[in-house]
């Protein structure tokens, strides 16, 4: 719900819990007013447009997973927990923006799409990296680098998001291809560490 204090922060805050919803049908400016419980005019006082508004709330967004990923961090876990652990939560962050009613209405904008690409080279670049950052000395050691594995890990995550249709997501609620990667992955790690 829009409240009066700090009108545009709560505004954007309220916009993106709206527009990270799973997509369903057309939202528009209108419904989303409604649903915030102001005038179409009050978001279009803060946001010079629709455009702008969507660009703002990816950005919120990123805070969101920024944040999910620093708990991750500060836990006292094994590696191989923490990568499991960051795999998922890449997997939830990519998933929910892929599903929402935010995807849906940007996938026309050219800048709202590179805004998108920017999150995913992010998250990737930023924690998928860091996980994998502490096994290096045994990838090294098997003839294997660190941005090898990662680019096996991305190229196996962004296939399936690439090439899965809005449904194929939603019902994959089991995760197959991330259980099946971190299976993969797991693997090679154990059997790194025992070695």
């Amino acid at each position: 719900m829009y409240s009066m204090k700090n009108p545009r922060n709560k505004l954007l805050e309220a916009s993106t819990a709206e527009l990270i919803k799973p997509a369903g049908q057309s939202y528009t400016v209108d419904a989303l007013a409604s649903d915030l419980g102001c005038s179409k005019k009050t978001i279009y006082k803060h946001f010079r447009s629709k455009e702008e508004l969507m660009c703002a709330v990816l950005l919120t967004y990123q805070k969101i997973v920024e944040r999910r990923f620093q708990r991750i961090g500060m836990e006292q876990s094994n590696e191989v927990d923490i990568l499991m652990k960051y795999i998922y939560a890449i997997d939830k962050s990519i998933r929910d923006i892929r599903m929402s009613r935010w995807y849906k209405h940007s996938k026309d904008s050219n800048r709202m799409q590179e805004h998108y690409f920017g999150l995913r080279l992010s998250i990737y670049e930023r924690y998928l990296m860091k996980a994998l950052f502490s096994f290096e000395q045994n990838f090294l050691s098997r003839g294997k680098n660190t941005v090898d594995v990662m680019n096996y890990v991305i190229s196996t995550l962004e296939h399936f998001y690439v090439n899965s249709t809005l449904d194929a997501l939603q019902n994959a609620k089991s995760k197959t291809f991330v259980d099946t990667l971190i299976f993969v992955l797991h693997g090679c790690l154990i059997s790194l560490e025992s070695d």
